[in-house]
């Protein structure tokens, strides 16, 4: 979680929300020669600051200048109503269209872009460890999505539409939470 820095774009882990670091306070401990750390968040829309500790951010890394560079993933670490954590985590990529089962639908050998969603839950009474969740959701983004997307138009799912769909499935898994809490693998 290094590079935590002024103006850079953050997301609060308890919450979901994103805001920019605008400044941070260090004071010294009494003992030793170890400080407290204070990040100062200023939400997207929200008037006021937030204080946050280091361990409460997550660093949002903006996607390469060179959109060519696949595949990509977003991630998105947000608490639920009953305490669980939930980590979303989308993957944009290019595949032959060869190398993907399309039912009925048949295209001679070209390239697709495709875009799958998949989750993880961290149950409330368990300790969350955003690695695990991240590899968790990211193994079902190819194993079992909760949610796929195909395109044989390469230029399709650009950042701004895959931050959309994501917000509107985070919102879809905090209104129906019990469906996905209780939900057995």
């Amino acid at each position: 979680m290094s590079n935590l820095a002024k103006g850079k774009k953050v997301q609060i882990k308890a919450t979901g929300e994103y805001g920019i670091i605008k400044d941070i306070e260090r004071v010294k401990r009494e003992t030793g020669n170890r400080e407290d750390v204070t990040y100062l968040v200023k939400l997207s829309g929200k008037p006021g600051w937030v204080q946050c500790e280091r361990k409460a951010l997550s660093l949002v890394v903006d996607s390469p200048k060179n959109d060519n560079v696949y595949p990509k993933e977003v991630h998105r670490v947000f608490k639920l109503p009953n305490g669980s954590t939930c980590t979303l985590v989308g993957v944009v990529g290019i595949a032959d269209s060869d190398d993907i089962d399309l039912g009925v639908l048949q295209f001679k050998s070209i390239k697709m872009k495709y875009f799958n969603i998949g989750y993880s839950i961290c149950h409330a009474d368990d300790a969350f460890d955003e690695e695990t969740g991240l590899k968790i959701a990211t193994k079902r983004c190819y194993n079992r999505p909760m949610a796929e997307y195909l395109s044989p138009y390469l230029g399709e799912f650009r950042d701004d539409m895959v931050d959309t769909v994501l917000d509107l499935k985070q919102k879809y898994i905090l209104d129906n939470y019990d469906a996905f809490v209780n939900k057995k693998h």
